[in-house]
């Protein structure tokens, strides 16, 4: 058997590039080695190098990612009923992703073609994930469903009641009485929409993670502006999709 020098210089029946990519795997192994043995924090970044984690973005429009719901928000907690509408992100990975955010990056709507055109001057807003202000989470792997909102639809007097807070912002082309499906976002800049009347729409999900690279997916959301009493009937009427990648 060739010794280390006999290696090192090419002997024992090994060229210089093998030689060389032997020494490359051991210098990595150790190094790897050592941060796994010195530190938890070494381990974990090895273990999240080696299996890293993968998010993924699913929609069905069915109950319960799209269900009838109702609220009674203070300070009188009248009831008022709700569409609301959410996706699931899944790691199917190996690894926890950390500090994983929902954006809504960008806003399309369709025109009589079906042509989209994109909402010049929407800026990036977080996509709300409960009512307690969290804006990060952590994703396990294969854990259960992670449930994160994307819009909803109140009734008539929540709206009524929404007018009257100034909490909306109008729509152009929309009458008094015409409903609005509310993004939902944790943030609501003041210059841009935050709500969209009857049409064609298609909006831009992005998440983002301390150790994962940005995924994205997009959503068609049609909507005939009609409002139905059974949940049945108005997933008929406002009907949401992935679909593929919209450019431009």
């Amino acid at each position: 058997m060739p010794d280390l020098t006999q290696l090192l210089s090419g002997g024992g029946g090994l060229s210089i590039s093998d030689t060389a990519l032997i020494c490359a795997y051991c210098f990595t192994t150790l190094i790897l080695a050592a941060l796994a043995f010195v530190t938890p924090w070494g381990s974990e970044r090895v273990k999240a190098w080696l299996q890293p984690p993968k998010l993924s973005i699913s929609y069905n429009h069915a109950p319960p990612l799209a269900r009838k719901s109702a609220r009674r928000p203070a300070p009188d907690f009248t009831k008022y009923v709700f569409y609301d509408f959410h996706f699931i992100i899944a790691n199917d990975g190996k690894t926890q992703a950390s500090n994983v955010e929902a954006v809504l990056d960008s806003l399309w709507e369709a025109d009589a073609n079906g042509t989209f055109h994109k909402v010049e001057g929407f800026w990036p807003v977080r996509l709300r994930y409960d009512g307690k202000g969290t804006q990060h989470v952590d994703i396990n792997p294969k854990g259960k469903p992670i449930y994160w909102n994307l819009a909803f639809l109140p009734d008539r007097a929540f709206l009524k009641r929404r007018r009257a807070e100034a909490t909306s912002d109008e729509v152009p082309g929309l009458g008094s009485r015409g409903l609005r499906l509310f993004l939902d976002t944790s943030e609501r800049p003041f210059h841009q929409q935050n709500n969209l009347r009857s049409g064609t729409w298609a909006v831009k999900v992005v998440l983002y993670s301390e150790n994962v690279k940005p995924v994205e997916a997009y959503f068609k959301i049609v909507w005939t502006g009609k409002w139905r009493r059974t949940e049945a009937s108005m997933l008929k009427q406002i009907v949401i999709q992935k679909i593929g990648a919209i450019r431009g």
